[in-house]
């Protein structure tokens, strides 16, 4: 079995933090898949090793869990409408489903 063979169909086949096994996922994994990790980044340092280590093809910050990739805390603006939330339609549009 190999490395390709355990990623494929697995949610999480190595921890976020272990770049270096991202980064053997990545080196044999079939031509097309995309490997990501990121979602528990906290500031833009975290990002930053990820790329450097070249572990990721794509970047899956998620600011509703930790300061994200800007390194602000984010959160509710209960002073704006719609507490600050905007949906831009035109760029959700290539999304639907």
């Amino acid at each position: 079995m190999t490395v390709a063979d355990v990623a494929i169909g697995e949610v999480r086949p190595v921890s976020s933090n272990d770049l270096e096994g991202l980064r053997l996922i990545r080196d044999r994994a079939p031509a097309g898949m995309a490997v990501t990790a990121g979602e528990y980044g906290y500031n833009p340092e975290y990002f930053r090793r990820m790329l450097d280590a070249r572990a990721v093809d794509v970047l899956q910050a998620d600011v509703t869990r930790a300061c994200g990739a800007t390194g602000r805390e984010p959160g509710p603006d209960p002073a704006r409408s719609g507490l600050g939330i905007e949906l831009k339609r035109a760029d959700a549009e290539p999304f639907r489903v």
